[in-house]
């Protein structure tokens, strides 16, 4: 609380003081128990008002602290999306995108040896069309298969 006297803060106005509470209350009260009506309402009030100051501060914090919880009403699917990878997430999307990468370098460097494969099989059906069993396995032994 303060420790500079009430009066020092304002000059109390007794007459005004008498008549707001004679007619909102119907009583006449003398000038001892106006003063001391009015320093109680003051204390009251500043009390009041540093109680404000405070709640209002933890209700700001309680709705900081929910808006991350809140459903963007925007974007849900995407919301839904980040918040099932939990702590983890750009982890797991950072290993995801580089495991598709490197199975598409992959898969690209096995396109490369395709046309010599392809090629191979074409002359191998072309050639073994009317051979028995064992001549496909004589020509197949002279023709390897090119690596994969």
């Amino acid at each position: 609380m303060n420790n500079t006297p009430i009066m020092q803060k304002s000059n109390i106005d007794i007459e005004k003081l008498r008549a707001v509470i004679f007619l909102k209350y119907g009583y006449n009260l003398d000038d001892t128990s106006l003063v001391i009506l009015y320093i109680l309402t003051d204390q009251q009030n500043a009390t009041f008002s540093n109680q404000n100051k405070k709640i209002d501060g933890a209700t700001e914090k309680i709705n900081d602290s929910q808006r991350s919880l809140l459903v963007d009403k925007d974007h849900p699917g995407w919301q839904a999306f980040f918040f099932g990878f939990g702590k983890l997430g750009i982890a797991l999307i950072i290993a995801i995108t580089a495991a598709v990468i490197m199975s598409g370098l992959y898969l690209e460097d096995k396109k490369e040896n395709r046309p010599e494969l392809l090629e191979w099989y074409k002359n191998y059906y072309h050639n073994t069309k009317d051979l028995s069993k064992n001549q496909e396995a004589e020509y197949v032994k002279k023709n390897p298969i090119p690596d994969k």
